[in-house]
Parts: structure tokens; C-alpha cells; sequence
């Protein structure tokens, strides 16, 4: 498992000026060269027991297995980007600014061509038929990540600056604009993982003793050998079952839209900026963005029920019987945000000088962080939930969405002066600073972890999250461990669900967030140019406890409940250090200037 990239990069700006025109042309190229090792993971089998029941017996309820060609591949992509822009002084009130940005990126190649992908998508109801060989169905031995990528993104840009007759004390602000981000390199991993470059088997209810015939370990291993023989010699599924060991299913496979795109946003805003006087100003700013082509993986294009009637809007049987679990990527997400700041600044008398923001927004998606990396692995869900319809449980809350934000900072050089000399070095120079913070609670989604597990909604393994059915009620405050944030009393008992969820993800809130940090510091003249200075900061320095979101499991007996706490992130000791910085830190720091 990991990787060793080589990255290479070209990067180049030009800017000519020319009477009211200030115009800049520039690109960037870049490219990696990866061994990727991701092939290893799964390759020491995973296993699952679900019960005390099937533990007692000596069973497994599930092990996922991987067996890769190899276990290192060399994967190589690049981007091209290019831009120009034009700033144009229309007059003394009124600056101008219009711009172009073109991206261009590669489709990752395998240099050893391990890719694998299907002849055509996989969506619901797919096509294909079980007594077709595999190695119709399956492009084996591609160079190519993708069927087909976007060959150029345009990314029209739109921006003003006007002060009313060429005032210093208003100004108004805004613009518009398309940008674009590259797909993530992550993405490429799910394509030369497939089968028969990478076969993955997740099987059921099998015994888990090495010594005990047709053992969990055994089949898996007998699976992937029959699977491989099978594809060699044009074989399909039902040659496949025939010739497996007892106990065998159909390989995992992901598959993916005819293209890729490249995840877009429509950003927009508009400020004000007003001085009042030499010492206050103030400003209200509006932003806005519309992300589209967004990735998204709907992981239950193959799933079914057993029910009767068949639930959750499934059929009764896989759409397709020679995989199992099948995963399908697409540009199918969006997103929606719309925020408005209104900033405060004052220089008052006495040296003292404060600034206050307030932030109001809301944010809205189908998929949080770009849809592939989880923005906190405890409360994001990745997938579709739905398989069938996107929009009815996924578009709600973002993760990162804060209702209310409100941060403050200020700083005071202390007046105090002696005329003593001596007397004058010990109470003069000193300067107190500060900031604070607070922001309302991040969202979190109640599910129900065993459902997909247990079947009582999908089959093959394949629904990434069932949410749990809620029965209504009040929602309590959520901010102190002391008290369940909700009850479990209020959902339908854990794996009764018969579709994939009533409300949408993210329908309920967490804790808010509160922090401030302090300074001292007290500057002592040396000569005329060198100065030494001597402080202390504390950080948290109220050592406020900031609670996680509670428990969202309705399988848990902790469900509703908080059980940690969050910590900033960043800290005198670097980034994701964990719980140790949760509480005051104080830290000592001199410095000479000169």
C-alpha cells in the first residue's frame, strides 16, 4: 500500500502593461509518475461477524478478499492549463477585469495496461446477459483509465471594482466566474483494481476454522482460481458457479459513465466596502457558487431484495447475476452555496484596534469534499443512498455547512508610559492580543450500520448506507455530552427498514464550536535598530471543551450520544496531533528584530 510519485512541473507568466491595460497570459504543465501499491490492500483477507450467534458457531458472516496481478503498478497523468487576462482602468472610479482559463487533463494510462473496464455502463436493469463469455463484457489489458475524458474545460471570469467619482471611502466589488477542478488521482485506483487485473470476492456465511472443510479462507482462494481459468477460456457465469467451490459469488466490479467530466463551479459575489471616518469601516459581502458535473458512486446498480414484495424499489433478483456488488461512477452531483459577511473594523483611541465578522450561509449537495475523500470520516456519506433516485435522500446539508460563523480578533499596544528611564523599559511596549471564534454545529445522518449488512433492504453487499426510518419527535440541544442529542426511541428498530431512509442525510445538528487564543507580548529596546521581544500565547485559553457529533449509528448502543471531542486544526505542535491539544496549551516565545 502506497505510492512513489515523481512530479515534474513547467509553470510560466507574462504581464505587459499598455496605457490602461494590464494584461497577463501564463500555463502550467505538470505531470506524475506513480508507483502505485494500492493493489496490496485486501490482498490478507477481511472478515466480518455480525452476530454472537454465527461467532459461537465458528462462521463468518462476510470476507472480502483481492487477488492483483501484481501488487505495484506504474500509473502516469498529467494536466495542461492555460490562461489570459485582461485588467482594464476604465477611469478613476471603475476597474474592469476579464478573463479565460482553459484545462486540459490527461487520462491516466497504466504503463503495464491494467485497467479493465466494461464494453458499455452499468446502470439499473443493465443488459447484459449471464450466458454472454466475460471476456465480452469485459475490456481486459486497457491502457487507458477511462472510456473518455473532457477534453477542455473554458472558464469564462468576470470582475469589477467601482468607487463613486473616484471616491476612497466607498468601494463596490464583485464578479463571476466558471472554475474547474482536476479529477482526483484516487479515482484511478477503482478502475485498475477490476477484474481480471484485480479480482475482488466478497462472500457469506461461510465457516471460519482453517482445519474445517470449505472454510471461508479456502473458498475465496478456490474462487478466484476457477474465476481466472473461466475468463481464459471465454467462459461466463453459469461455467464460473460450475466450476467454483461451494459457497462461491460473482467478483465485485466498478464501473463508470461513458465520460468523465471535470467537476465544475458557477462562482459569484458582491461586496460593498464603506469607511466611516479615518478609524471605522465596514463591509457586506455576498458570495454564491452552483457546483455541477460533481462525482458521485451510486454502489447498488446491481443490488436486489428478497423481500416479498421486493423493497426499497429493488428487483427481486441481480440485474445482472455474473458480478456482485457493482459500483458506478458518474457526474451526476451538484451543489449550492450562499453566504453573506458583514465585517466591522475600528482603530480606537489608546492604541486599540478591533475587527468583528459575522458569516450567515447555507450549503447544500449531493456529496460533500468533491465526492471521493470523506471530509470527516465519522459523518460523511460518500455514496448515492438511493440507487434509484439521488435527489430524494442525498441533496440536503452539506457536512462543512455552518449556519452561523462569528470571529473577532483584536489587538492593544498599552498607552503606559513612565519618565523614569528604567521605571519607563519595565511598563511600556507591552501589547495584548486576541482572537475568537465560534461557529453553530456541523450536520450528521442517523443509519442504521447492520442493515446492509443483514439484507433487510439490498442484497450483494451493496448499499454503502441505509439511513435510518425516523418516527418524529423533538430534537434536543446538542451541545454537552450530559444528555443523548437523540433517541433511538424515535427511529424504527434497528434492520426493520424497508426502503433506504425517510428524511434526507444530514438532517440533524451537532455541537457548535467555541475558541479564543491570547497573547502577551512586551518589546524591549536594545539599540536603535534591535529589539527583543519575550511573550507567552494561550491557546484555548478559557480551556472550553469542543464536543464531536454524537454517535449516528442506530445500531449503537452509544447512538445519540457524544463520546469526544474535537480539537483545532492546527496547533504549536503542527496538524492532526490529536486529543493532546483539546485543552489549554500555553507556549513561551522570544524573538530579536532588527
Amino acid at each position: 500500500q502506497g505510492r512513489n510519485v515523481t512530479q515534474y512541473q513547467v509553470v510560466d507568466d507574462l504581464s505587459v502593461s499598455k496605457g490602461s491595460h494590464s494584461i497577463r497570459f501564463g500555463g502550467n504543465f505538470r505531470r506524475n509518475d506513480i508507483g502505485d501499491s494500492i493493489f496490496g490492500v485486501l490482498t490478507t483477507p477481511e472478515t466480518f461477524t455480525f452476530s454472537n450467534t454465527d461467532f459461537a458457531g465458528g462462521f463468518t458472516d462476510e470476507i472480502v478478499q483481492r487477488f492483483p496481478q501484481q501488487l505495484s503498478q506504474p500509473i502516469a497523468l498529467w494536466s495542461l492549463g492555460v490562461y489570459g487576462q485582461d485588467e482594464w482602468r476604465v477611469n478613476s472610479s471603475l476597474k474592469l477585469t476579464l478573463a479565460l482559463r482553459a484545462d486540459r487533463n490527461s487520462n491516466a494510462v497504466c504503463q503495464n495496461n491494467c485497467f479493465s473496464n466494461l464494453i458499455s455502463p452499468f446502470s439499473q436493469g443493465a443488459s447484459f446477459n449471464p450466458a454472454t463469455p466475460y471476456n465480452q463484457i469485459i475490456q481486459a489489458n486497457q491502457h487507458n483509465a477511462f472510456p473518455d475524458i473532457e477534453k477542455v474545460t473554458l472558464q469564462p471570469r468576470f470582475g469589477f471594482a467601482y468607487s463613486p467619482k473616484g471616491s476612497t471611502s466607498t468601494v463596490l466589488r464583485g464578479g463571476a466566474g466558471i472554475f474547474s477542478d482536476l479529477y482526483p488521482g484516487t479515482l484511478v485506483d477503482r478502475f485498475n483494481r477490476n477484474t481480471p487485473s484485480s479480482n475482488q470476492f466478497a462472500l457469506f456465511g461461510l465457516p471460519y476454522a482453517p482445519t474445517e472443510t470449505g472454510n471461508a479462507e479456502s473458498t475465496v482462494t478456490g474462487c478466484n482460481s476457477a474465476f481466472i481459468n473461466n475468463f481464459n477460456a471465454g467462459g461466463n457465469h453459469d461455467s464460473f458457479i460450475a466450476s467454483a467451490p461451494v459457497g462461491c459469488a460473482s467478483p465485485t466490479y466498478n464501473s463508470q459513465s461513458n465520460k468523465l467530466l471535470n467537476p465544475k463551479y458557477a462562482e459569484w459575489n458582491l461586496e460593498i466596502q464603506q469607511a466611516l471616518g479615518n478609524k471605522t469601516s465596514f463591509s457586506v459581502n455576498y458570495v454564491g457558487n452552483h457546483g455541477y458535473d460533481l462525482f458521485i458512486v451510486n454502489p447498488a446498480v446491481n443490488a436486489y431484495s428478497t423481500a416479498t414484495p421486493a423493497t426499497g424499489g429493488l428487483p427481486a433478483a441481480a440485474p445482472y447475476s455474473g458480478f456482485g456488488r457493482v459500483s458506478y461512477l458518474s457526474n451526476s452531483g451538484v451543489s449550492n452555496y450562499h453566504g453573506l459577511t458583514a465585517s466591522v473594523s475600528r482603530r480606537f483611541s489608546l492604541g486599540f484596534t478591533g475587527n468583528v465578522n459575522y458569516t450567515w450561509s447555507h450549503s447544500l449537495d449531493d456529496v460533500s469534499n468533491g465526492g471521493v475523500s470523506p471530509y470527516s470520516l465519522n459523518d460523511s456519506l460518500l455514496n448515492q443512498v438511493n440507487p434509484y433516485c439521488l435527489r430524494c435522500l442525498n441533496y440536503s446539508n452539506s457536512d462543512y455547512d455552518v449556519r452561523h460563523n462569528v470571529t473577532a480578533n483584536y489587538v492593544w499596544d498599552l498607552p503606559f508610559k513612565a519618565n523614569g528611564s528604567f521605571l519607563n523599559r519595565v511598563i511600556s511596549s507591552w501589547t495584548l492580543s486576541g482572537t475568537f471564534f465560534y461557529h453553530t454545529g456541523y450536520p450528521f445522518s442517523a443509519i442504521d450500520g447492520v442493515a446492509p449488512a443483514t439484507g433487510s433492504v439490498v442484497h450483494n453487499d451493496s448499499a454503502g448506507t441505509i439511513l435510518a426510518t425516523f418516527n418524529g419527535g423533538p430534537v434536543y440541544s446538542c451541545n454537552s455530552p450530559v444528555n443523548n442529542c437523540i433517541s433511538s426511541s424515535q427511529f424504527a428498530p434497528v434492520a426493520s427498514e424497508t426502503t433506504f431512509g425517510n428524511i434526507p442525510r444530514n438532517s440533524f445538528r451537532g455541537p457548535g464550536y467555541f475558541n479564543s487564543d491570547f497573547t502577551i507580548l512586551k518589546n524591549i529596546p536594545i539599540t536603535e535598530r534591535f529589539r527583543f521581544g519575550i511573550g507567552a500565547t494561550a491557546y484555548n485559553v478559557f480551556n472550553h471543551p469542543n464536543f464531536a457529533n454524537p454517535v449516528g449509528d442506530i445500531s449503537s448502543g452509544q447512538f445519540g450520544s457524544i463520546q469526544s471531542t474535537v480539537v483545532p486544526p492546527t496547533s504549536p505542535y503542527g496538524a492532526f496531533v490529536g486529543s493532546a491539544v483539546s485543552g489549554r496549551i500555553l507556549q513561551l516565545s522570544g524573538r530579536l528584530t532588527f
